[in-house]
């Protein structure tokens, strides 16, 4: 007759529980993440209110654009198909987002784009050359004078394109031009041309050493002077000097510094800082 053998019974080790804990907490941690990324894409919610944050012109057809199609969105709302038909409708004029406020909220951000210059159809000119449509005029940057119904597709953008990629020349030159100038136009004769928020003024730039040549004018205005208090003509084309006219008289493009009749006096010339190309 055999003795009885006892029973052996192996305890587990705090180490090996340790371990199946962290197993257990990582699987809940990936559940939780997958949950998160799949209401993020596929909410599983009921949308009760859209609210947009942009112009008053604009919400309604927001709304219906980011707003439920019946029950459809009980059980999945895509945001990312919302913010798709925003641009497609808003995209030209302004950015846009999408976004879920829990429980049961959808807000909707419709940011106007800041043109650069206004197109004489209205649209406005991005910092890119493109252009767009805008709901109002609520910037005050240039009017761009340019014959727009001559030209239309790939000519209509280049010349936006040059438009705007001179006047960041100028502004670079003075960003106060940006405050102090309602018309921005190329003359085929003179080049690009500046006129003054009274209406009058008009700053010659010719074709080329527009940031120096903007700088230059921007020195001369400063200075006070009674030529320069009522409205004239600033030819700044010319190599080291501008020339200034009183309204009516037409900037020759000679370099002569005499006006029409011939008198020297009605033709005031100062040094600039900034070179420039003769001419041009």
């Amino acid at each position: 007759m055999t003795a009885h053998q006892p029973d052996i019974v192996i305890e587990a080790t705090p180490e090996r529980g340790r371990s199946r804990w962290r197993w257990i907490l990582g699987v809940v941690d990936l559940l939780m993440i997958a949950a998160i990324i799949t209401f993020m894409n596929w909410p599983v919610l009921k949308v009760e209110a859209v609210v947009v944050d942009g112009p008053e012109e604009w919400q309604d057809r927001a709304e219906q654009i980011a707003g439920p199609m019946a029950d459809s969105n009980f059980f999945r709302y895509d945001v990312r198909a919302v913010e798709q038909r925003l641009r497609a409708e808003f995209g030209s004029r302004a950015v846009c987002a999408a976004r879920l406020e829990p429980p049961h909220k959808i807000r909707v951000r419709l940011q106007p784009k800041s043109p650069a210059l206004w197109a004489e159809t209205g649209d406005g000119v991005s910092k890119n050359g493109s252009l767009f449509d805008c709901y109002g005029r609520g910037t005050n940057v240039p009017i761009w004078r340019s014959a727009m119904s001559a030209h239309s597709g790939d000519a209509r953008d280049t010349r936006a394109v040059i438009a705007v990629g001179a006047w960041r020349e100028v502004l670079e030159g003075d960003p106060r031009f940006a405050e102090g100038t309602s018309e921005w136009y190329r003359d085929p004769h003179d080049g690009w041309v500046m006129v003054a928020a009274d209406g009058k003024t008009r700053i010659i730039l010719g074709w080329r050493n527009l940031e120096a040549r903007a700088a230059a004018v921007a020195q001369v205005l400063g200075v006070r002077d009674t030529v320069l208090s009522e409205s004239c003509t600033i030819d700044a084309r010319f190599d080291g000097y501008l020339v200034v006219r009183p309204s009516g008289k037409v900037a020759s493009v000679s370099g002569r510094r005499i006006s029409n009749n011939g008198t020297p006096a009605q033709t005031a010339s100062r040094g600039v800082a900034g070179g420039s190309r003769q001419g041009g």
